[in-house]
């Protein structure tokens, strides 16, 4: 196929990155590529999160032009996965080590950095110059390869080690919930299941208040609590399944891969979630409907994490004008017991049932 100044065949790519809008096309082509040489879904995401990254420092950092190069990873004249270069006209890196380290940013911004998309690599390799060593050109460029079903096989392995530091931190989850002041009967809920490799968080808003929300939103946890190992969107599909007979509810599902460091998620209805490092925000994506009556068309979500990483979940009984103390406050610093516990008490509707969830790395 050919769209205006990019090139590609079945499994290959040569194109140009020019401004953000080249961003959609680039990462639909890519995702084709790996459709034709058999990754699954969850890897497709992975890699399509790491482009998506590395086109982010190319605008922030790289000059906003690259060439991109897809290919077939090959070894021993096999199709082994992909193998994704991309090469940008920028200032160049003057410390790539330094700039491999988890959290290294050259601008107070949401991009999660080169140390996290080297993890989600079986094989990564940069290469930059600067200005002040060649006198004339600069650049940078990242080469990005990813076997096909590799978190099934030694790939794992290889990121653990990359990893090491990170997996083997303690998570704290701090949640609470209250019902609406005068009622014993609470329509929110929240639950959490900690495996080794991952953790399953999910929050819970009862249409409605009173018995019913409750009841579904008792039945909700019952049932995530039995199938947390599907994936969030079968989860929610099979949660609205099991809802049909209630009222139904709104629900976030959100499944943190600790090998892997990122996060993906689903939501339905009004429950917010952010992603807090340093002092931004990134709200987190949700669809209207309502599981068990109406579920539209779902999409998960996927973001990297960071050893700062702060993950907030709550329910519309609290008020998002707690969003101001984000640039003020640090909120990993703070705590996440006594986040919760100050959202609860600041920011409650008492009107209301309300519940907070929040998710750090110790």
């Amino acid at each position: 196929c050919q769209l205006n100044h990019r090139i590609c065949t079945d499994t290959k790519i040569n194109a140009t990155y020019r401004s953000p809008g080249d961003a959609p096309y680039i990462r639909k082509s890519i995702k084709n590529v790996c459709l034709r040489l058999g990754f699954d879904n969850r890897t497709i995401n992975l890699i399509l999160l790491a482009v998506t990254e590395i086109l982010t420092n190319v605008d922030k950092h790289g000059g906003g032009y690259a060439q991109i190069k897809v290919k077939p990873w090959v070894r021993n004249n096999q199709i082994i996965g992909i193998e994704i270069v991309i090469s940008d006209t920028g200032p160049g890196i003057a410390d790539v080590d330094l700039a491999l380290t988890d959290g290294y940013s050259t601008s107070n911004s949401l991009g999660l950095g080169l140390g996290a998309i080297r993890r989600l690599a079986d094989e990564f390799e940069i290469k930059s110059q600067t200005r002040e060593k060649t006198n004339n050109k600069s650049g940078t460029t990242i080469y990005f390869r990813k076997q096909i079903n590799s978190h099934q096989s030694k790939s794992i392995k290889f990121n653990q080690l990359q990893n090491k530091r990170y997996t083997k931190k303690k998570w704290i989850i701090a949640g609470k919930t209250l019902a609406r002041q005068g009622s014993h009967l609470n329509g929110d809920g929240f639950t959490w299941i900690e495996k080794e490799d991952f953790i399953l968080i999910a929050v819970i808003d009862g249409l409605g208040h009173g018995y019913n929300a409750h009841l579904a939103a008792k039945l909700s946890i019952q049932f995530i609590n039995k199938n947390y190992y599907f994936t969030p969107i079968r989860l929610m599909e099979q949660l609205h399944k099991e809802l049909s007979k209630t009222v139904g509810a709104q629900v976030m599902i959100m499944k943190i891969n600790k090998i892997e460091s990122c996060a993906e998620y689903v939501s339905v209805g009004n429950i917010r979630g952010f992603h807090i490092r340093r002092h931004n925000a990134l709200s987190l994506l949700t669809k209207d409907g309502i599981v068990g009556r109406h579920l539209p068309n779902l999409q998960s979500q996927t973001f990297f994490l960071t050893e700062t990483s702060s993950i907030i979940i709550h329910t519309d009984g609290i008020s998002r004008a707690w969003l101001s103390r984000v640039k003020t406050v640090n909120i990993y610093r703070y705590g996440a017991h006594n986040l919760v516990n100050d959202l609860i008490k600041l920011y409650r509707k008492k009107a209301d049932d309300c519940t907070v969830v929040i998710i750090q790395n110790d």
